[in-house]
């Protein structure tokens, strides 16, 4: 649980942009964008978003790879 940022760390194998995008609850995005690189961190900014449990998921060619579940408290 978080109250402001969240680091996410990343690796992936092959060297092609990744998109990722936040979603509440009922699956609205509420943020969303590109990861440049194969390999890193992304600092997730949840200070402005309301109390809740939220999901991160990272797409490839439009196929969702990975999710974490995030709780902002």
């Amino acid at each position: 649980p978080t109250d402001g940022a969240v680091w996410i760390d990343y690796r992936f194998d092959q060297h092609q942009d990744l998109d990722f995008q936040l979603l509440d609850l009922l699956g609205r995005p509420v943020q969303n964008g590109t990861l440049k690189s194969n390999q890193g961190s992304h600092n997730l900014d949840l200070s402005s978003l309301a109390p809740g449990m939220y999901l991160f998921q990272l797409f490839l060619d439009g196929n969702a790879i990975e999710s974490i579940k995030l709780i902002r408290k």
